[in-house]
């Protein structure tokens, strides 16, 4: 049974634009996205995206739209963020 949901409307109890900087470094990382763009370009982009209420296909067809990442490598990272954001 539950008997309590908290909101966190703020980032009081959690922060979401630090986990999702981390995440996005490491899909910088991983994905060898230096080819596309500086990391604190995409991190900036790819937290600010984040952070918009949207599907997250729209964000990662943003985010291939504004670097020039080809769209299979855009789904390859949206998969990977699906799979490791919690």
């Amino acid at each position: 049974m539950i008997t309590c949901i908290l909101f966190d409307l703020d980032d009081t109890l959690h922060d979401k634009r630090a986990s999702l900087a981390k995440c996005g470094r490491r899909l910088f990382k991983t994905h060898e996205l230096n080819r596309y763009a500086s990391e604190n370009d995409f991190l900036q982009r790819f937290v600010d995206e984040n952070c918009i209420i949207q599907p997250k296909e729209q964000v990662f067809a943003i985010l291939a739209a504004a670097f020039g990442i080809e769209q299979a490598g855009a789904q390859q990272l949206k998969a990977e963020f699906d799979h490791t954001f919690h």
